[in-house]
Parts: structure tokens; C-alpha cells; sequence
């Protein structure tokens, strides 16, 4: 997946929404000019990104221009006169380049971006120049340089020498942006039986709920989630269609015909998170109705490419006919030293009734049996841990999910719920937060450190 599906960008506190209405429609138009003419360059899943991003720039920041056609004419006049002329480079112009790595991002499609604005510098091609014309191509092509240089300087973080526009809150999401893709990405495989709860583990790692569950989808395929470097406040989805800003209802609502990417930001317990793709598989079963998942599964656990593969087990399904199958099927067709496994739904136990070091136990020797020479097993409620990073993000829980947060909360501050001790190197500290606190000993702390080497 390339960067620019999943890439931040926000436009709050843009410089260009302070200028006057006349500059704000030439530069709108100039920005138009550039991204379609490249966007006819590249094929229709290249141009996706840029040209949707084009449409939040235009519904965000010149939203009076909605109804404005833009001739090809006056983008290129439009362009000409940022660059310009005989007058001196405009502030504009610095902004317009940040905005251009903002909307393309991928180096190559920033190149041929900056190459259609040098062709603006170059002369008119209907007619031979004049001599004043010749000028104003040369002043053009040198206000482009200075422009360059400008934008260098402040991503190198040195002062600038004129007063422009504060080019601040562009520079600071290109750098993120630059040091995230930078990084190397870890992906993880996650697997599971039929309501062993992966779907909500996964939304619990994210931090919002971008996972289907099975009682949403009638039909298997794989999901790939991808992380963005900060919280832009959109969900990117590439199912059918690609849309950028993704609501609630288009991510319940997408088909399952075909493999499906989403990029968010994910909100992580720890202090930081690298680069992350998580391949959602379908759940397994051994009944009939899903072996089409099951063989499907398979098959692309087998084929993908990953770091990690998580498997989640339920606490009230350790042990079954069908849990057995799928991890001996693991055991038998994918590497041993990858897996973790999830013992999930802890929040279940009842004092008295069922103790977890003992089930820790049993599952254990399952494991050596089928061949897992040091398996390790991270004790986990998913459905709590969701319910953090809900509270932590500030979203509202419905009434349901807030009795169950209560309830949950009062439980993890019991000793006997607290699974932190499960963990190497994770302990309930006095000076810990409350989400810190609850999150270690729900097993999401722990899980997440080592699932991302921390």
C-alpha cells in the first residue's frame, strides 16, 4: 500500500484560509490545475488518492469555489501568477509546494508535480515570446528555485528570511509523515476460531472500531489496517471505491468480494508504535457453513507476508475440537517462533470457579503436544481493553458500553483479575495514569509491548 493511502494530513489552521477571497480562489485554481493535469498522467488507482485529497482541500478550505469550474486557462494563469513574473515570487508560492507533497506525498508524484510548474515558467507555446515575456519565464523559474529553497529551509528547521506565510503547520505533518514511512513495517497476521473475539482485540489494538465482526460480514476476505503517523480525524477505506473520510456507516456497509485495505491512526497504550499493518483473516470453524472461511484462511496465512501472527483463544473455547484443529493446522503450516497467543475474555472468570494460572497451565502443555517448543500466551480482555481506548480517545460510550466499563473497571482493580504480572517488565506503578493502570492489568499494556518490541 503506498504512502499516500496512508499518509496524515489536516488542514486546520492552513495559512491560505486567512487570505482574501481573490487569492484564495487563484489558489485553489492553481492547486486544481497542478493535480488534475498529473493525475491524467497516472492510472485510475494512482490518481485515487490525490484527486480525493484534492476534494477535502476544496470542501475544507474553498468550499465557495465548490460550484466554480476551474478551465484549464485560468489553472495555468493561476499558477503563473503565484510564481511571479516581473513582481517578485509570491508568498503564496512556498505554501503551494508544501501543499503539493501534502497531496501526492510519493516522491515520483511530487517530481512530476514540480515539473508542471516549471512548464509554467517555460514560454507560451501558441506564440514566440517577447522580450518582456522572457523575462518574466526567467524571474519565474528563479522565484521556483527560491520557493524550493524556502520550504528546505524550513523542514531543516532554519529561520526564514522573509515574512511569509507561517509555514510551520505544514512543515510539522510532512516531517511526521517523513519519519513514519521512514521506519520499517511490522505486520502482523491475526487468526482465530468463530467468537473467539478477534475482531474486537483488533479494534482494541486500533483504538476504534474498524474491524468487522463476524455477525457483520456474510463472507470472508482479508482486511488489511494500516496505522497513519498522527490522528487526522479520517478513516481511509479502499474497497469498492476509495474515499479518504470514510463514516461509520461505509465501513459496516463494504463488500467482502474482494481483499480490503483501511488506514486510521491507531491510538496505542504504550508511548509510541512503529509502522503497522495487521492482516485480518476470516474466522475459522470446523462446521460446514465455514469452511469456505477456513480454506480461505489458510490460504492466505500461507501466502502473506508478516512478522507476527496472533491467535486469539477464547477462555470458554481452549481445548475444543475446533480450536485444536486450527492451531494444529498452525503448528503442521506456518512458523512456530512467529505466533503469540491471545487468551482472551479473562474478564469471564469467576472467583471461586476458575482460576487462570491453571488455565494458563493446560493450554500450555496443548501446545508443547503439538509441537510450540516455548509457547508464549498473553492473557488478555479484549472487550475492556476496547472500551479504554474509547474512554482514553474521549469518544462517548453507548449506555450499554458505559455499564460495562463501570462494571469492568471495578474488576481490574481486583488482584485477581490483574494479569500485569504475565508480563515481563510490567508492573502497576503508583505514578501510573488511570488508563495506564487499567491497561496493564487488562493485558493490553503487556500485549502491546511486545507485539511492538518496546
Amino acid at each position: 500500500m503506498n504512502s499516500n493511502f496512508r499518509g496524515s494530513f489536516t488542514l486546520t489552521d492552513h495559512p491560505i484560509s486567512d487570505a482574501v477571497e481573490e487569492i484564495s480562489a487563484r489558489y485553489f485554481s492553481a492547486l486544481a490545475y497542478i493535480v488534475t493535469e498529473v493525475a491524467k498522467t497516472l492510472t485510475v488507482k494512482e490518481s485515487g488518492c490525490p484527486l480525493e485529497r484534492l476534494k477535502i482541500y476544496q470542501s475544507t478550505l474553498f468550499s465557495d469555489n465548490l460550484s466554480t469550474p476551474i478551465k484549464r486557462s485560468v489553472g495555468s494563469e493561476a499558477v503563473k501568477y503565484f510564481l511571479g513574473g516581473l513582481l517578485g515570487v509570491r508568498p503564496e508560492l512556498p505554501l503551494l509546494i508544501c501543499d503539493l507533497f501534502l497531496i501526492f506525498y510519493d516522491e515520483p508524484l511530487v517530481t512530476k508535480a514540480l515539473e508542471y510548474l516549471l512548464n509554467c515558467c517555460e514560454k507560451n507555446q501558441d506564440k514566440e515570446p517577447g522580450f518582456v515575456e522572457e523575462i518574466g519565464n526567467c524571474n519565474r523559474k528563479r522565484h521556483l528555485s527560491a520557493a524550493m529553497q524556502i520550504v528546505s529551509r524550513a523542514f531543516k528547521g532554519q529561520a526564514a528570511e522573509d515574512k511569509g506565510y507561517d509555514l510551520t503547520p505544514l512543515i510539522k505533518q510532512l516531517k511526521q509523515n517523513a519519519n513514519f514511512f521512514a521506519g520499517r513495517e511490522l505486520r502482523i497476521a491475526v487468526t482465530a476460531t468463530m467468537s473467539a473475539g478477534k475482531s474486537t482485540l483488533v479494534n482494541a489494538l486500533i483504538g476504534k472500531p474498524l474491524s468487522r465482526t463476524s455477525d457483520e460480514c456474510c463472507t470472508g476476505n482479508i482486511c488489511y489496517l494500516f496505522n497513519k503517523p498522527f490522528e487526522d480525524g479520517r478513516v481511509h477505506l479502499e474497497a469498492d471505491d476509495l474515499t479518504l473520510n470514510a463514516n461509520m456507516d461505509e465501513l459496516r456497509s463494504y463488500s467482502w468480494d474482494a481483499p480490503i485495505a483501511v488506514s486510521s491512526y491507531f491510538t496505542p497504550s504504550v508511548s509510541s508504535i512503529p509502522r503497522v499493518c495487521f492482516v485480518d483473516t476470516p474466522g475459522v470453524d470446523a462446521e460446514a457453513l465455514h469452511k469456505e472461511h477456513c480454506q480461505f484462511t489458510h490460504q492466505a496465512l500461507q501466502e502473506e507476508e508478516y512478522d507476527r501472527i496472533i491467535c486469539v483463544i477464547a477462555t470458554d473455547k481452549a481445548g475444543t475440537d475446533a480450536g485444536n484443529q486450527h492451531i494444529q493446522w498452525i503448528a503442521q503450516n506456518l512458523p512456530k517462533d512467529k505466533v503469540i497467543f491471545v487468551l482472551n475474555k479473562i474478564d469471564k472468570y469467576k472467583k471461586g470457579e476458575d482460576n487462570l494460572a491453571d488455565s494458563l497451565q493446560k493450554i500450555k502443555q496443548d501446545l508443547l503436544k503439538f509441537g510450540f517448543e516455548k509457547p508464549m500466551i498473553c492473557p488478555i480482555s479484549a472487550y475492556f481493553s476496547y472500551l479504554l481506548k474509547l474512554k482514553m480517545a474521549g469518544k462517548t460510550l453507548s449506555e450499554e458500553d458505559a455499564d460495562e466499563y463501570d462494571l469492568l473497571s471495578r474488576r481490574f482493580s481486583r488482584s485477581f483479575y490483574d494479569v500485569s504480572g504475565y508480563y515481563k517488565n510490567v508492573r502497576v506503578q503508583d505514578t501510573d495514569s488511570e488508563f495506564i493502570k487499567l491497561s496493564k492489568r487488562a493485558g493490553l499494556y503487556g500485549l502491546e509491548k511486545i507485539l511492538y518490541g518496546i
